[in-house]
């Protein structure tokens, strides 16, 4: 009776150590009700529910401090909100008293990360991205029926190093982004967010070119009729590498998107020159109708990032036009054995002593039921060779 017991507990062990927590699987449908994790103060780093979360201020969607929506205006009284070449207006845009909730579309409210066996999941939510008829595109806001969920006014780009050897992955921005990431985190991958079905966004591009277009209906969706407003998508692990029990490495940039590009931030003479704000512009940069390499001068179109400690920290490193802009502000994510991020894993950059055992689980039951079972024979045959 009691081999019989000792089997069958060695049993349960093998199966229960080959248990883990329910992983986070996320609904791609805009709706961030199934991220229950609880976000801490402005510009901090949470682990809440399995979820890594970035929590952003509020109102610092400026750039270098002197970037200008385009429905602002130097001049009084000031100018109604943009229209773009169709004259539909862009309303719900910026500062001052742009939005039905006031706040910018691009003013990052939130990043989250999280992961289950098969997928990495991220949500964006922003200030105000706007209502759906007008922030479903950029050029034409309208009424083009499979362009319904687009969201093409903003661009958010997730930059993941992945080993966090530096200098090992590549350093430059895609998309002609007027900016450069630091050697200590240089990226095997990156993940474009953004609204545009004719251009194959959102999308993975990986540092050796390969790139993975998305489908918008299953692999990302946004809504821009809550507040904040969401953005979620899922990249498969076939894509983009599996995570678990590994730390990588997120920068976190967003601005404007303008025909499969970051969208530059105008000179403020050259844009009135051209028609601002009724043509739709950023403005208070360098950047001018010249969207080849060089054309967009010095000045990075970054409008918000994430992972700086506050509004004067990002000013200061975005405010540098004399040459390309270093984004070093990184945040270093570790995913334990079943894709929840965990608060304590990081240990001395070693996988966390508990997790760690987590994931040698199966090897140690199965020495365990291995070890059990041949005491058991033994005993037997001993037992039987005494009789």
């Amino acid at each position: 009776m009691k081999r019989k017991f000792a089997l069958l507990l060695a049993f349960l062990l093998f199966l229960r150590m080959f248990t883990v927590a329910a992983p986070s699987t996320k609904t791609i449908d805009g709706s961030p009700a199934d991220w229950t994790g609880t976000p801490g103060p402005d510009n901090t780093w949470t682990v809440s529910n399995g979820e890594g979360i970035w929590r952003d201020i509020h109102n610092d969607d400026t750039g270098n401090g002197s970037y200008v929506y385009p429905n602002c205006t130097h001049t009084e009284p000031p100018i109604p909100d943009s229209k773009g070449w169709e004259g539909y207006a862009y309303a719900y845009t910026g500062y001052p008293g742009g939005g039905r909730r006031g706040g910018g579309m691009v003013d990052l409210k939130e990043f989250r990360v999280t992961a289950d066996s098969s997928h990495l999941y991220i949500l964006l939510r922003f200030e105000n991205m706007g209502s759906r008829v007008i922030a479903i595109a950029w050029n034409k806001p309208v009424i083009i029926p499979e362009r319904e969920d687009t969201f093409g006014k903003i661009l958010a780009q997730v930059y993941i190093d992945k080993d966090r050897v530096p200098g090992s992955g590549r350093m430059d921005a895609t998309m002609l982004g007027n900016f450069r990431i630091a050697p200590e985190c240089a990226w095997e991958a990156v993940i474009d967010v953004a609204g545009d079905l004719l251009r194959g966004f959102p999308r993975v591009q990986l540092a050796d070119g390969t790139t993975y277009y998305h489908n918008k209906s299953t692999d990302c969706y946004a809504n821009c009729d809550i507040y904040p407003s969401a953005i979620e998508m899922r990249v498969p692990f076939s894509e983009i590498g599996d995570p678990r029990g590994k730390i990588w490495r997120f920068i976190v940039v967003v601005g404007g998107f303008d025909e499969g590009l970051w969208r530059q931030v105008w000179n403020i003479t050259f844009a009135k020159e051209l028609g601002w704000p009724p043509l739709f512009r950023f403005i208070g940069g360098e950047g001018g109708d010249n969207w080849s390499p060089g054309g967009y001068g010095n000045d990075p179109n970054i409008i918000d990032m994430a992972f700086t400690a506050s509004k004067a920290e990002q000013e200061a490193l975005l405010n540098s036009f004399s040459s390309l802009v270093v984004i070093n502000k990184y945040r270093d994510v570790y995913f334990s054995s079943n894709g929840d991020i965990s608060a304590t894993g990081p240990v001395g950059g070693f996988i966390a002593p508990l997790d760690k055992l987590a994931l040698m689980a199966p090897w140690i039951a199965l020495v365990v039921v291995a070890t059990t079972v041949a005491s058991v024979v033994y005993r037997r045959k001993h037992i039987t060779k005494t009789i």
